[in-house]
């Protein structure tokens, strides 16, 4: 299924709503538009945002990959990501004769190390992440530098998109869409005053939770661990062999 885009997304809620819909792409970008329109376009741009942040999962995980340059040890991170969203044991080498495992130090590890910086170049075995330097693009280094051009891959979750034009896509799946909808239209209740918060309320905490679980990858979730021992379960006679601790 093909994911919705920011002008279905917002002409669903007003549905939803009992609202008149936006008619077409020229009215929902340059009007003009009722205030519950309007506010629902803004609605939607921040619960998509604020919902990628809060439930990244797998499905705002992605898989990027480049190649270094023995003339250089500066490389920016893919700008669909960020460093705060990077996958810190997920670097790789993936040249043929080359492969392994690149693991991750912090940048004043390394300074501490080479204060003069690494003139030995070689097969990387660290990455590390360089500071801020005012272009508002995240860099990257690896010790000992490049020696050669070397494919690399790493995994990022996606940073959210700021939805702006009619037909920018909803980022996740369209399976879970309906949290989108409902947790903006609390919002859209709120400007229209007529009493309906309480009652969406009510779905979209259990939807929410539903959401994450569904959302959870094989690492993510707590293992079972076999004490060895039965513990008594919560009717008579029940047992348990294992226990799945929250982590």
């Amino acid at each position: 299924m093909a994911n919705s885009t920011y002008m279905d997304t917002v002409n669903r809620i007003l549905n939803q709503a009992g609202q008149d819909p936006i008619p077409d792409s020229s009215t929902f970008t340059n009007g003009p538009l009722t205030k519950v329109q309007l506010q629902t376009k803004l609605f939607v741009d921040k619960a998509n945002r604020g919902l990628v942040r809060s439930i990244r999962g797998r499905f705002m995980k992605r898989k990027y990959t480049f190649n270094t340059s023995a003339a250089s040890n500066s490389y920016s991170v893919d700008t669909t990501t960020s460093l705060e969203n990077m996958v810190e044991d997920s670097m790789f080498r993936t040249s043929a004769g080359k492969g392994g495992r690149i693991e991750y130090i912090p940048y004043d590890t390394w300074i501490t190390w080479f204060p003069e910086g690494e003139s030995v170049k070689g097969i990387p075995n660290f990455w590390f992440d360089y500071p801020p330097d005012g272009s508002g693009v995240d860099k990257i280094g690896f010790s000992p530098p490049p020696n050669a051009t070397i494919a690399i891959q790493y995994e990022g979750y996606l940073d959210p998109v700021v939805l702006s034009a009619y037909n920018d896509v909803i980022q996740w799946p369209q399976k879970f869409e309906d949290l989108l909808w409902d947790y903006a239209q609390l919002w859209v209740e709120m400007v229209l005053s007529e009493g309906k918060m309480e009652q969406i309320a009510v779905f979209l905490e259990p939807l929410f939770t539903q959401v994450r679980q569904l959302t959870l990858g094989p690492v993510d979730k707590p293992p079972s661990v076999d004490l060895g021992m039965r513990l008594g379960g919560v009717r008579k006679g029940g047992s348990r062999s294992a226990y799945s601790p929250t982590l």
